[in-house]
């Protein structure tokens, strides 16, 4: 009991405790001047950046379409310079292949109207007659040549003509009437050509030999002269390509020389080939027409230098 009385006291002895010091105020809330953390300088870098990103997507199309523009037109160049060499080389190959076939039809079309000129009024007799023939033949001869030229090209159909026959062109120099059946045959332009060549070829021969009063006829490879019991006079060789046009043109194979001298229409027969030739010729053009200029000048050039008159003045082919 003692004991806890000192202790009392001693408490009572001690200085008096300090009173309990506040913990320190905060300082005062001053407002933030980082503007980065504002929501107006939010919503601003929003737009920003959506306007960037849209900007950066309209350049990326505008490239992208300047891009494909310029391949686009890179391509349809490259396609029209193509195209372009393209029409060159089949120009170039046309005039390697065309223009020498229509240089040899233009000639044959010059020869077959000199023929059709100078056999409208033709002369039976005298020596007008053997000069008119020697001509003639000369022509034939030069017809002949360019026929054998005229063989189709590889991939080309064969021109096919409607051609009169003996028969029919005698009729037609007789002047009958133009209401009956025409009499015509069907072949080829170059085997035409190639039987009228040797006609007028074989005109000097059937000129001399018309007062024997024989017969023509057709046989095989050749061209015949007969009297009244069939006896061969003479003949003439024939090409084998013209059997079947021959067979065909001549009536029954034969035919007095008499008539086939003075009443086949041979003018008529060459302009029959003629227009077949010259229709030949349009549809070289019209398949070709990079060459109608170059033929207008082979054209020129071939009736300037082969215009001239079938006979000279002194009765010699010139």
């Amino acid at each position: 009991m003692t004991q806890g009385i000192q202790t009392l006291e001693d408490e009572r002895s001690l200085p008096p405790k300090p009173p309990p010091i506040d913990p320190p105020l905060a300082p005062p809330a001053v407002p933030s001047t980082d503007y980065t953390k504002t929501k107006l300088f939010a919503t601003t870098d929003l737009i920003v950046k959506i306007i960037t990103a849209l900007a950066l997507a309209v350049l990326g199309y505008a490239g992208w379409s300047l891009q494909s523009g310029t391949e686009e037109h890179r391509r349809t160049a490259e396609a029209d310079a193509s195209i372009l060499n393209l029409r060159k080389e089949r120009s170039a190959s046309a005039q390697r292949i065309r223009l020498p076939e229509l240089q040899q039809l233009t000639e044959a079309e010059n020869l077959l109207s000199r023929a059709s000129r100078d056999l409208l009024y033709p002369k039976y007799e005298g020596s007008e007659a053997v000069k008119e023939a020697r001509s003639a033949s000369r022509l034939g001869s030069r017809l002949i040549l360019l026929a054998d030229g005229m063989s189709p090209l590889p991939g080309d159909p064969d021109t096919e003509v409607e051609i009169s026959t003996a028969e029919e062109l005698m009729a037609d120099s007789l002047g009958l009437p133009n209401s009956r059946k025409r009499a015509t045959l069907k072949t080829s332009l170059r085997t035409a050509c190639l039987m009228y060549g040797e006609i007028l070829r074989l005109l000097p021969f059937i000129q001399q030999s018309v007062g024997s009063g024989g017969l023509v006829r057709y046989s095989t490879h050749r061209l015949q002269l007969v009297d009244a019991s069939n006896a061969v006079l003479a003949e003439a060789a024939l090409d084998p390509q013209t059997d079947a046009c021959w067979q065909q043109w001549l009536p029954s194979n034969s035919i007095p020389l008499a008539k086939l001298y003075t009443q086949t229409d041979l003018s008529q027969f060459a302009d029959e080939l003629h227009y077949a030739v010259a229709r030949r010729v349009g549809v070289i053009l019209a398949n070709a027409p990079d060459l109608a200029e170059r033929y207008v000048t082979v054209r020129e050039n071939i009736i300037k230098n082969n215009d001239e008159p079938l006979t000279s003045p002194n009765g010699n082919s010139p």
